[in-house]
């Protein structure tokens, strides 16, 4: 039975509006192996997919299905597949603006995935970032009498530079993800005062941690660490440090492909639904967490799963409990 408090946080969530920056359609191919090939080593997939993927893409959709409003930008696409990501955010909900002027190929993406949900990926990523500049800045121009309440860019890099100053004045919040395999130090370095939250996981951390140790006390960001099967951690905006484990699985892992996104995801609609500390670490932990149960970077559990936890965890931690 739903009780008036998660109506409620359903209702709140219709009211809130988020706009994604997704740049290029993504497709992920991922194929089911026995083990994670080394160099030379041929093996055989006993399954082959293609679904939509990409960090921005699954974020965006992952919103929508929590039922936020979701607008994304960016390229249309011109390769035969790129059908495939708009066709699964139109269904999700996702209000696609998409450029067609500058559109250019997708991104493919290879994903290997053993039995026991570990991955390895490849990532066939054209490099043209002055098309997506040009697509996401005709996007946004095109919605220049619109303002939402969080902004997410995804991945960060340079390629966003020209778009802050477009997209800052018209978001209440702004977010992104930074990733140690594609570094944007130098950029980020001129920019990092804009933002509210950052995402990164631990390898991300350890690998730039002074770094972003500096730039959270200089700016007083949220900044948020995913440690995978370990959980997560944040020193928020007023630089308190909160710690919580991962969430109790009763099932074996399927697939970590999108777990980090889904995590971003859950943590930003809690964010918005008003829940902060302890109980918002609790909720993105356990929506990233149902998300490995499952396979494909975009299967989430259903929305009243999530408000229910909402709920549960805000009031676990109001009763000074510590599982939820």
């Amino acid at each position: 039975m739903v009780s008036d408090s998660e109506i409620e946080l359903s209702d709140r969530a219709r009211e809130k509006s988020v706009l994604v920056l997704m740049g290029r359609p993504v497709i992920d191919v991922t194929c089911s192996v026995e083990e994670i090939p080394g160099p030379g080593q041929k093996i055989l997939a006993r399954a082959v997919s293609t679904c939509a993927g990409g960090v921005d893409g699954n974020y965006a959709e992952s919103m929508a299905r929590l039922g936020l409003s979701v607008t994304a930008v960016g390229s249309a696409g011109s390769g035969p597949l790129g059908h495939i990501d708009r066709d699964s955010l139109a269904n999700a909900g996702v209000e696609l603006c998409l450029d067609e002027k500058y559109c250019g190929p997708e991104t493919t993406c290879f994903v290997l995935v053993n039995p026991a949900g570990e991955r390895s990926i490849i990532i066939g990523y054209p490099d043209d970032p002055e098309r997506i500049a040009l697509s996401l800045g005709e996007s946004l121009r095109g919605l220049s009498n619109r303002s939402w309440d969080l902004g997410y860019l995804g991945v960060l890099r340079e390629v966003h530079d020209q778009l802050l100053d477009l997209m800052r004045p018209r978001v209440r919040m702004l977010a992104a993800t930074l990733e140690a395999s594609d570094w944007q130090g130098d950029w980020f370095a001129r920019q990092a005062g804009r933002f509210d939250v950052i995402f990164c996981a631990d390898e991300t951390y350890e690998a730039h941690s002074e770094t972003l140790d500096a730039w959270q006390r200089e700016h007083g960001w949220c900044l948020v660490v995913t440690e995978g099967a370990r959980g997560s951690w944040m020193i928020d905006a007023q630089g308190e440090l909160w710690r919580e484990p991962a969430a109790k699985l009763s099932l074996a892992v399927v697939d970590t492909t999108g777990a980090g996104d889904a995590f971003a995801s859950a943590f930003c609609a809690g964010h918005l639904l008003g829940r902060r500390g302890a109980p918002l670490l609790k909720l993105a932990n356990w929506y990233a967490g149902q998300k490995v149960l499952r396979a494909g970077p975009r299967s989430y559990p259903p929305q009243a799963e999530f408000l229910a936890k909402a709920y549960e965890v805000q009031k676990f931690e109001e009763n000074g409990c510590a599982d939820a």
